[in-house]
């Protein structure tokens, strides 16, 4: 019928690839996680939490950086890749597979 809108439904991806995927991505969320808290309690037990011009001084790169901006990383895309997985949204998996190959390219 000419009036009628057809809508087409896009292709589902197969409930083991999707869980696979949850599987793998929930593993780097919770490790992200963990990192960002492991700087986050080096920053309390070194103080700089507590002295917060601490934080401005750029004197030399504090290894606990590294655990807060590595575990905040992997944990958004962690997150990203766990939601758009299981909801199958285009957006995050996009985001997901857009920083992942972003952070590959980088370490090449």
């Amino acid at each position: 019928m000419p009036g009628k809108h057809q809508h087409f439904q896009e292709p589902e991806v197969g409930c083991c690839g999707k869980y696979f995927l949850f599987g793998f991505n929930i593993v780097f969320w919770v490790l992200g996680a963990l990192f960002l808290a492991i700087g986050l309690w080096a920053w309390g037990e070194k103080g700089v939490l507590s002295n917060i011009s601490a934080l401005t001084d750029l004197g030399g790169l504090d290894p606990v950086w590294l655990f807060v901006v590595v575990g905040g990383v992997m944990s958004v895309l962690g997150f990203a890749g766990c939601i758009g997985a299981l909801r199958e949204n285009t957006f995050l998996l996009k985001f997901f597979s857009v920083f992942l190959g972003l952070i590959f390219f980088l370490e090449l």
